[in-house]
């Protein structure tokens, strides 16, 4: 092997790379039929995104946008997992096991954990920095948190004053029909969405949508005189 081709980390680090990435294998979430694991994994993610929104924690559009984007990236590795490993594609859960709730709990926090062993491993496969072994913990010889400010996630503008509102008496008359609609057997229900009440909630969500791209009314963009 060429001294360019060379791996960079040591056969004993790949070996608790090789080991870290598999440990996912474990969770018995991974008995379950892709869909009904995927729809545990999915209910964590919604309790998850919707705490900060109940307890009055987003208080500006920015805190909005991290919100959206947080949810994205809670779930992009824990639901690979499931697509690798679980048989497809089985039937949809439409009841509460707080096993398999539990489970999909662990394994989001477990997907969360990883991030930063995957990062680590992936700068010092390119050289970037040099990952130290001391007993059982890995330590990497590098401040991941010193360049943050310099992130392109970085937010830049000023957060507005004002969170998005929602007309929470619109809202509720377009969520009021949903109750005459949903049938319940023992622990189960089931409900035909309604093409209607879609587009109906859209249409009601939509400014709070463009205000996520709008930026804040105090800029102003002076004229570019000739070059």
């Amino acid at each position: 092997m060429s001294e360019k081709s060379a791996d960079r980390i040591s056969p004993e680090l790949r070996q608790i790379e090789y080991e870290v990435d598999n440990f996912y294998k474990a969770s018995s979430l991974l008995s379950l039929p892709f869909a009904s694991a995927a729809w545990n994994l999915l209910a964590v993610n919604e309790d998850l995104t919707m705490m900060p929104t109940l307890n009055g924690n987003l208080k500006s559009m920015h805190d909005f946008s991290a919100m959206a984007e947080n949810t994205v990236w809670q779930i992009k590795l824990p639901l690979l997992w499931l697509l690798s490993s679980c048989s497809r594609w089985g039937k949809i859960e439409n009841k509460y096991d707080q096993v398999n709730f539990q489970a999909a709990w662990d394994f989001i926090k477990l997907g969360e954990e990883h991030l930063s062993f995957e990062a680590a491993f992936t700068y010092a496969s390119k050289g970037i920095l040099d990952i130290k072994l001391d007993k059982t913990v890995l330590y990497p010889e590098y401040d991941f948190h010193k360049d943050s400010e310099y992130e392109a996630y970085n937010r830049l503008l000023t957060p507005l004053s004002e969170a998005p509102t929602i007309n929470n008496d619109k809202l509720v008359a377009i969520l009021q029909p949903i109750e005459k609609k949903v049938q319940i057997n023992g622990e189960r229900f089931r409900y035909k969405l309604d093409p209607k009440l879609v587009t109906n909630i859209t249409q009601l969500l939509d400014p709070i949508y463009a205000e996520q791209f709008s930026l804040p009314n105090t800029w102003q963009f002076g004229m570019c005189q000739g070059l």
